[in-house]
C-alpha cells in the first residue's frame, strides 16, 4: 500500500481539483465556447472529418480536441461538463505520466512534489 499511496494521492487530489464542480461555471472564453460548438456540430452533422463553426471550415485547433469533446457529447449529453471532461482526462494523465518520469529519474519524493506543482 505504501508503494501505491503517491500515487493515490495524486489522484485523489486531481479528481477535487480538475472534476469536482467541472460544469458548474459556464463557458467562459471565447475559445473553450468556439471549441465546444464545433464539437457540437461535429456531433450533429456526423462529419467528423471537417470541423465547422456555423457552417465555416475552422481548422484553428487539432481536430483530436474537437473529436475528444464530441465523443463525451455522445457519451455524458450536451453540457459544460462534457465539453469539459477531456482535458480534465488528459491532464490527470500527463500528472500521472509526470509522476512516473520523476520516479524513475528522481526518486519519490520529487516525484511527487513535482506532480504536485503540475498539478
Amino acid at each position: 500500500m505504501k508503494k501505491w499511496f503517491p500515487v493515490l494521492l495524486l489522484l485523489a487530489t486531481a479528481i477535487v481539483l480538475l472534476f469536482l464542480n467541472l460544469g458548474q461555471l459556464g463557458l467562459t472564453d471565447p475559445d473553450e465556447g468556439s471549441n465546444a460548438a464545433v464539437a457540437r456540430e461535429m456531433v450533429d452533422s456526423g462529419d467528423w472529418t471537417t470541423p465547422t463553426l456555423n457552417g465555416e471550415p475552422r481548422f484553428s485547433a487539432p481536430p483530436f480536441v474537437y473529436w475528444l469533446m464530441s465523443a463525451a457529447y455522445r457519451v455524458l449529453g450536451l453540457s459544460e461538463m462534457a465539453a469539459r471532461v477531456p482535458s480534465a482526462i488528459c491532464m490527470t494523465a500527463l500528472i500521472l505520466l509526470q509522476y512516473w518520469f520523476l520516479t524513475t529519474t528522481r526518486g519519490v519524493f520529487i516525484a511527487l512534489v513535482g506532480s504536485l506543482m503540475l498539478l
